[in-house]
């Protein structure tokens, strides 16, 4: 009922073997011509119908493994697989049949490894969760997200197939429009799939990096308590009575002293690095790390960071002054207080008194070396 009066079965048939055959005989006349273009015009609908549908479908796969790629970077390798798809395609003639075919088949391919895929990060997240102590409202409001996102896909129309369909109204192939309807089908169920499957791997990626920065807080909270323990057991062995009887030698002073700065500086930088992961912590999550789960020293610390270096300092400068007061002044403290006779001059009848000089009459320099030298000499001797 569509073709036009002047077709003529036998004269369309003449021009079709034509077109295929070698050595076909064309003939010069009106009626043949109209039949050839008429001919040629409809094979002209078919394949750009045939074109369009094989080019939809290969940018469908090609970004579908592109979201693969970025989802599961690293785990399985996306790139290969549609390398390896590619050039099994380009085997295949490209406006044929088989063509289209091979790439719906891919299609569904890729709906059962997202599937699998949305599967396993599932699992992972399960994991996440408990390692986290997400409560059931909080997996319960996830999981409404992710349903509320595939609703609101889902009320959307796919435009990717309209200009296929529009192409095949003119000259429609049977298998060419089931074709269609299948890509359809497959293709939002594997838009689905990639958006469930983003959905999961965003939350996943989320918690494990809150895992991992909790690790990290922990981590600096035991490694503190660790390093204020030695703190205690050094400090207590400094100030023991036995260290002080003990006749200590510079070497070991002086290991004691870089003992003191190390566990300083040590002490400063992990404070540091743990007050910039809580303050990350608060401004990623929007409320600050529990207290409860820190150690009761490094809350403290945290509230006052200064009490342990100062502490430390404190005990170093007090260690310090205190064996030069004991080294040098012990000596003639004795015999500063005591007055010491001198030997009368002759012609004298009475004995002179020594006593410490007035501000106004300071002895010289040399005076005083003398003095110094004389009362370190007298101490050592008592000593001895």
């Amino acid at each position: 009922n569509d073709l036009p009066s002047w077709w003529d079965p036998q004269v369309a048939e003449e021009v079709c073997r034509s077109i295929v055959s070698k050595d076909g005989i064309i003939r010069v006349n009106s009626l043949f011509s109209r039949h050839l273009q008429s001919i040629n015009e409809s094979l002209d609908s078919v394949s750009f119908a045939r074109r369009i549908l094989s080019e939809t479908l290969q940018s469908i796969i090609k970004n579908a493994h592109n979201t693969l790629l970025e989802t599961v970077e690293g785990e399985i390798n996306v790139n290969e697989a549609y390398a390896s798809f590619d050039a099994a395609l380009q085997r295949l003639p490209p406006l044929s049949k088989e063509n289209i075919n091979a790439c719906i088949a891919e299609m569904n391919t890729l709906v059962t490894a997202v599937d699998a895929m949305a599967q396993s990060e599932v699992e992972a997240l399960t994991v996440v969760w408990e390692a986290l102590n997400v409560t059931n409202s909080g997996k319960g409001v996830f999981w409404g997200e992710v349903e509320e996102a595939v609703d609101i896909f889902q009320s959307q129309s796919l435009n990717d197939f309209d200009a296929v369909v529009k192409a095949c109204s003119i000259n429609i192939e049977e298998w060419l429009l089931c074709f269609v309807k299948d890509a359809q089908k497959i293709h939002r169920s594997l838009s689905i799939g990639l958006l469930k499957l983003n959905k999961i791997h965003e939350e996943v990626e989320r918690l494990s990096a809150k895992q991992t920065s909790k690790s990290k807080i922990m981590s600096l909270d035991s490694e503190l308590c660790i390093l204020s323990a030695k703190l205690t057991e050094f400090e207590e062995k400094a100030n023991s009575k036995q260290r002080l009887t003990k006749k200590a030698n510079s070497s070991s002073l002086l290991k004691e002293e870089r003992f003191r700065k190390q566990m300083q500086s040590d002490f400063t930088s992990r404070l540091k690095a743990l007050r910039k992961l809580l303050i990350e912590w608060e401004s990623l999550e929007g409320q600050k790390f529990k207290s409860q789960m820190l150690s009761a020293e490094v809350g403290s610390l945290l509230a006052n960071p200064e009490q342990r270096t100062a502490f430390m300092h404190l005990k170093t400068v007090r260690q310090k002054s205190r064996r030069r007061r004991d080294l040098c002044q012990s000596p003639d403290r004795n015999n500063a207080n005591k007055r010491q006779t001198v030997k009368s001059r002759p012609g004298t009848s009475h004995s002179k008194v020594w006593a410490p000089p007035s501000r106004r009459q300071r002895p010289n320099s040399a005076d005083t070396s003398a003095l110094s030298i004389r009362s370190c000499n007298v101490g050592n001797q008592k000593n001895r």
